[in-house]
């Protein structure tokens, strides 16, 4: 999934990028173990600086090791009242979101929804137009090193270094925030980066990007991690595996916000969801909660009706149906009237699957009921 539309690039992420000749080069410097440069325009405010040998290598918090850095009892995220715009369309229009120490805190809404925004603001990439934000009992702005080394980021863009192995970036990345080897080749194990461990980063798919882009925003053991839309873009296969390894995270004792459109990531990982919707904060509560409280009905697979969509989609009963793989996907409030109205239109429903409803019903739902509003 894209940036929202009209949000302009945050000065901040930037590519490490093979040495140029000409003008640009006079902008750059090689570092001394990869050949690499940083372009220093656009680089994301973790990697302050080039990749450089060990010995000298930035730390995010001098003396601070982020594996011991000390705890808060401060609730992670606090947000009241935020507002952004962009070109005039207001993108967030007084946004509360509290996310509980230790919760699996998901944000989801659709496309253009203001998810990447918002958690750019409570990182302090961004600065809100209004409203006040908390990160760890703290304003995120002005920065603030001691706090930086307490949070780990998996932005959309994320920054690599892209000419280094995949180790010698996990090995950078686990030194400027000084993590120990062990616990990078530890957290590099359990994302199963093993067998691309000598590539270099500029040739891995996008799942196994995805992959290092999330171990390397866990390496020093974060208190707060921040996930934004981690299997947007990603084929079927790579998504669900890196589902299944984002199932792991909770191990890790940390707080996570995260960000999708897929509501059945929502409802499988998170403890609980936020649905941001017109720039505002529609519901939040466990994935369970959001479902009772919805009339979302039950949703039936026809496996023999694909061709019949536009007759399903004409009856009163149904809410809504779509085309999938394997049939015809009906969305009903009462399965019994459903039927009926399904049969007496000739709709084929033998081998017909029932399910209750979902999150997504229930995202549908609210979102449909703010348009109203």
């Amino acid at each position: 999934m894209g940036r929202e539309a009209g949000r302009p690039a945050p000065r901040r992420c930037g590519t490490l990028e093979p040495l140029r000749r000409g003008p640009a080069a006079r902008r750059r410097r090689p570092s001394r173990e990869t050949g690499m440069t940083v372009n220093r325009d656009r680089m994301h405010p973790v990697f302050s600086r080039p990749v450089c040998p060990s010995n000298e290598l930035p730390r995010i918090s001098p003396g601070v090791g982020a594996e011991t850095a000390p705890a808060t009892l401060a609730t992670p995220v606090v947000v009241r009242g935020v507002r952004q715009s962009y070109d005039g369309r207001e993108v967030l229009r007084g946004v509360d979101l509290i996310v509980e120490r230790g919760s699996f805190h998901g944000v989801i809404g659709s496309k253009y929804a203001g998810k990447t925004t918002l958690v750019e603001i409570i990182q302090g990439v961004r600065r809100c137009e209004a409203g006040t934000v908390e990160l760890l009992g703290r304003p995120p702005l002005p920065r603030d090193p001691r706090l930086l080394a307490r949070v780990g980021i998996q932005p959309q863009d994320t920054a690599f270094f892209s000419r280094a192995t995949v180790w010698e970036h996990m090995l950078t990345v686990a030194a400027i925030f000084g993590a120990s080897g062990a616990r990078a080749e530890q957290i590099f194990n359990s994302f199963g980066l093993a067998r691309v461990r000598n590539s270099r980063v500029e040739r891995l798919s996008g799942g196994e990007r995805r992959r290092l882009a999330v171990a390397s925003a866990m390496v020093h053991r974060p208190e707060v991690l921040f996930l934004d839309e981690p299997t947007a873009d990603l084929d079927a296969e790579a998504r669900h595996d890196l589902v299944e390894l984002l199932g792991t995270v909770r191990e890790e004792d940390a707080t996570v916000v995260y960000t999708t459109h897929y509501s059945e990531e929502a409802e499988r990982l998170c403890d609980v969801v936020s649905v941001l919707e017109g720039g505002r904060t529609v519901a939040s509560g466990s994935p369970a909660a959001l479902i009772a409280g919805a009339d979302g009905g039950s949703s039936v697979l026809l496996p023999g009706a694909t061709d019949f969509l536009d007759t399903v989609t004409g009856l009163a009963s149904v809410a809504r149906a779509e085309a999938a793989s394997d049939g015809l996907v009906v969305h009903v409030r009462d399965v019994g009237e459903a039927f009926a109205a399904l049969s007496a239109a000739g709709v084929p429903v033998g081998g017909a699957q029932v399910h209750g409803p979902t999150l997504e019903d229930a995202f549908i739902e609210l979102t449909e009921k703010e348009h109203e509003s």
